[in-house]
């Protein structure tokens, strides 16, 4: 009895041993493709870091982060989740932004994620405080431009909004009632009906079943409710050459890591813009040329960084249409699928993120003498109360 104690002994310290030793040799793994993020680098012993507690917690997290066959520990949890029965086909289950998996029914959170079969949705809910700052923040833009400004609300809903499933209504707030909230408190500016055009085309592939994102036909359906609102014609679907990319497993797959996604991924749809343009990137004061469909992002789990090539401060699309017509798109990351479509109907097209750009719009808007501006969000974007501060610091500057 005694020898199979110690062997058992011996064969932990082993593996400790073994498991430690290689961890020490292995080339370190400075991506995530799974999880779509980089890892922690090693921190640098400082004398300040040592004493104030700070290297040690960050040497733990690069540890942790570096571990060797870290990812397939991740995939090991991720199955044990499963067979705890949190992944059943068909099953509804939450995860919230911890990470943690509860039964669906519960209130979920900000960052909560409905998985529903093969899909995956953000929660909405209701925020009066914040929506009520958004439209605060563009009708200040309103009050400071001259007249002959036209300024245009485009607020997209989410897919969860429209998944006709006794599930989702339960745990997410209807996101019409957000969008009324502030298209009432809006003061000469025009709303874009967005909502019924998509409500409308439901039955097409409007939005991705792993990313939060909806897809360029998406973009595409909400563009031409922004056509409708401003008098111009529609450019006809028929028109584009597409390129389709697959798989795609998106945000919300990176999230969860769940296998039902897995087993249904999504196509990436990519509409050819047809008229001659030029796009440059500001990073800083100096343009960087780029493409509106950048294609070096088609190697990286993220393929929604296609559109626009991501999250950028500024971008300038200067086209060949000789109209005199100028638009400023304010925008989140649903603006990077719609803002190609606009090509063919404006000579120049700059395009900001408040979370990214910290100059003010007002200046530039009267520097280009832009005509028009376009504020195009999705629903959960104007709930989290941080983007509304940041876009009404936008629009003060």
């Amino acid at each position: 009895m005694k020898k199979v104690l110690y062997a058992n002994i011996v064969l932990f310290l082993a593996t400790l041993f073994c498991l430690g030793f290689l961890n020490v040799i292995s080339d370190k793994p400075t991506i995530s493709q799974l999880e779509n993020r980089a890892l922690k680098e090693r921190p640098k012993l400082t004398t300040e870091k040592l004493f104030a507690g700070d290297y040690c917690k960050e040497f733990e997290e690069y540890f942790a982060d570096t571990f060797i066959f870290r990812e397939n520990f991740v995939n090991l949890s991720r199955d044990i989740k499963e067979l705890r029965g949190f992944s059943r086909e068909d099953q509804a289950t939450i995860v919230d932004h911890t990470g943690a998996n509860f039964a669906a029914g519960e209130p979920g959170k900000t960052g909560s994620i409905l998985l529903l079969k093969d899909r995956a949705m953000y929660i909405h809910y209701f925020n009066p405080q914040a929506l009520g700052l958004y439209a605060t923040a563009i009708n200040n833009l309103q009050e400071r431009l001259s007249d002959g400004v036209k300024i245009y609300s485009l607020i997209a809903p989410t897919q969860i909004e429209f998944v006709a499933n006794k599930k989702s209504k339960e745990v997410s707030a209807p996101e019409k009632n957000s969008i009324d909230f502030v298209n009432k408190r809006l003061h000469r500016v025009t709303p874009v009906d967005a909502y019924a055009t998509l409500k409308e085309s439901w039955g097409e592939y409007l939005y991705f079943r792993t990313d939060h994102h909806w897809t360029a036909l998406g973009a595409y359906r909400a563009y031409t409710a922004l056509m409708k609102a401003t008098g111009d014609k529609a450019v006809p679907l028929e028109k584009y050459a597409v390129q389709e990319l697959a798989p795609f497993l998106g945000s919300l797959h990176t999230l969860t890591l769940n296998k039902n996604l897995e087993k249904k991924p999504d196509t990436l749809q990519l509409y050819q813009p047809f008229t001659e343009h030029q796009y440059y990137v500001y990073w800083s004061n100096t343009p960087v040329q780029r493409e509106v469909l950048e294609m070096a992002h088609a190697q990286n789990k993220n393929k929604y960084g296609i559109f626009l090539g991501g999250d950028i401060p500024l971008g300038k699309i200067v086209t060949q249409v000789k109209n005199g017509k100028k638009i400023l798109v304010i925008k989140d990351s649903y603006g990077n699928a719609f803002v190609p479509f606009l090509i063919p109907h404006y000579e120049e097209i700059y395009v900001v993120d408040p979370r990214h750009y910290k100059e003010g719009v007002v200046q530039l808007i009267r520097d280009n003498k832009i005509q028009e501006v376009l504020f195009i969000n999705n629903t959960d974007t104007l709930i989290e109360e941080d983007f509304p501060k940041l876009l009404l610091k936008l629009v003060q500057r």
